[in-house]
C-alpha cells in the first residue's frame, strides 16, 4: 500500500490519522529512507526529511508511545547513532483525527489558535491562545510549550508570572506574538495556582497538531493507514449522536434499518480525506470488505459528500478485496480503499482487484 500509494515520497507529505502502533508509518518512513539513500542524501539529510514528511496521529497514549517507538525503529540504531544527525523530533501526535469536539472547544484563525479552558469549575471562561507563527515549526513549538509549564509549576503559588523576556529570544518569538503569549502564560500559572496545569502543556501539543495539519496550506499529499472499524452498536450514546449527525450531514446515514451495522471507519475515511488531504492527493486505507458492498456504506461509495465547508469530491480507485489472503488478517474480511480529492466524484467500482495468496503467519 504504501509503495503503490507513495510515488514520490522525497516530495511528498504523509500522514497516518489512525497509526495505532505505527506500522504504516515503518513502512512510510523506510520507503522514504530507501529513496533518500538512492539519491545520494546524507544521514542527517534523510532523518530531517522523513520526519518533516511523515505524520503519525492517535487517539490511544499507549499506541502512541509504540508508534513513537516503531517510527525509531524504521529509522534505525546506524542512522540515529551517525555522526552530525540533527536531533530527533518524532511527529507522531496524540489527537481527534475526526475532530468530535464543537467548534467551541477551539478555533483556528488566520491569526492562531484558541483552546477553551472553560469548564465547571470556573465562573468565566479562558482560554489559551497562540498566534500561528508559533505553530509552523512542530519540534519548537513543543519545546515552548513544555518550557512554559515548566515557568508556570515552579514559580511560588499566587506570585506574578515571571518575565518571558529569556524565553522570547531563545525561541526567536516574533515581537508582534510576544504580548498574546505574556497572555497565555498568565492564564498557564493562573492554571496552575488552582491546581490544575498538570496536564494543559500536554493537551495543548496534542491538540495543536491536528489542527495544524487540517488548515488548507499544511495538509498532506498522501494519507495511508487502517481507519478504526467501530459498529454503531458499539459506541457510546454520546459517540452514536455525534456519529449520526456528522453521518447523515455528508449523506453517509443509511437509515434506521441498518443503523446497528453503520460503522466508524466510513466516516473516518470522509472526514480525514476533507480534513487533511490537498486537492489532488491521494489516499488507500483498509477497510472492511463490506465497504465495497454493503448497505451501510452505500452513502462512502458514492464519492460525493457534503460538509461544512462546501462539498467534498472524491475519485475512487480500484479497491483490493483480502478475504482470500490467508490466514485471515482480521475477524472480519478486509479489502483497501483508495482515491483522490478530486474536482469531481468517481463511485467506488463494484468490480474489485482480487487478491489471493498464503501468509507465513498471523500478526
Amino acid at each position: 500500500m504504501v509503495a503503490e500509494a507513495v510515488d514520490a515520497p522525497l516530495a511528498q507529505r504523509v500522514l497516518d490519522p489512525a497509526c495505532g502502533s505505527g506500522t504504516f508509518l515503518f513502512h512510510a518512513v523506510r520507503h522514504y529512507l530507501k529513496a533518500a539513500a538512492a539519491a545520494g542524501m546524507s544521514d542527517a539529510e534523510a532523518i530531517a526529511g522523513a520526519t518533516e514528511r511523515i505524520y503519525g496521529i492517535d487517539v490511544h497514549p499507549v499506541a502512541i508511545t509504540l508508534a513513537r517507538l516503531t517510527y525509531l525503529l524504521a529509522i534505525g540504531r546506524e542512522r540515529l547513532q551517525a555522526p552530525g544527525r540533527p536531533n530527533v523530533h518524532v511527529p507522531v501526535y496524540l489527537g481527534d483525527s475526526v475532530q468530535w469536539r464543537s467548534p467551541q472547544a477551539s478555533l483556528w484563525t488566520r491569526e492562531g489558535l484558541t483552546i477553551s479552558i472553560d469548564d465547571e469549575l470556573q465562573l468565566w471562561a479562558s482560554s489559551l491562545y497562540f498566534p500561528s507563527r508559533l505553530l509552523d515549526n512542530a519540534p519548537a513549538f513543543d519545546r515552548l510549550v513544555e518550557e512554559l509549564a515548566r515557568r508556570a509549576g515552579s514559580r511560588s503559588p499566587g506570585s506574578p508570572p515571571p518575565s518571558l523576556a529569556t524565553v522570547f529570544s531563545r525561541f526567536a518569538v516574533h515581537p508582534d506574538d510576544q504580548e498574546a503569549l505574556s497572555s497565555t502564560f498568565a492564564t498557564m500559572c493562573g492554571l496552575h495556582d488552582e491546581g490544575r496545569d498538570h496536564v494543559w502543556s500536554f493537551y495543548v501539543r496534542n491538540l495543536a497538531r491536528p489542527l495544524w495539519l487540517s488548515r488548507e496550506e499544511n495538509r498532506v499529499d498522501r494519507l495511508i493507514g487502517n481507519p478504526p472499524w467501530l459498529a454503531y452498536r458499539f459506541m457510546t450514546i454520546e459517540m452514536q449522536d455525534a456519529f449520526r449527525r456528522m453521518s447523515e450531514e455528508r449523506g453517509l446515514w443509511a437509515g434506521a434499518s441498518v443503523a446497528t451495522h453503520q460503522d466508524l471507519s466510513g466516516l473516518f475515511l470522509v472526514r480525514a480525506v476533507e480534513l487533511y488531504l490537498k486537492p489532488g492527493g491521494r489516499f488507500a486505507f483498509v477497510m472492511p470488505l463490506a465497504a465495497l458492498s454493503r448497505r451501510q456504506f452505500a452513502g462512502l461509495r458514492r464519492g460525493l459528500y457534503q460538509t461544512d465547508g462546501g462539498q467534498v469530491a472524491v475519485e475512487f480507485g480500484t479497491p483490493w478485496d483480502l478475504h482470500a489472503v490467508k490466514p485471515n488478517l482480521f475477524r472480519v474480511p478486509p479489502s483497501v480503499i483508495c482515491g483522490a480529492l478530486a474536482e469531481q466524484p468517481k463511485a467506488l467500482a463494484a468490480a474489485a482487484e482480487r487478491w489471493i495468496g498464503r501468509l507465513p503467519g498471523r500478526n
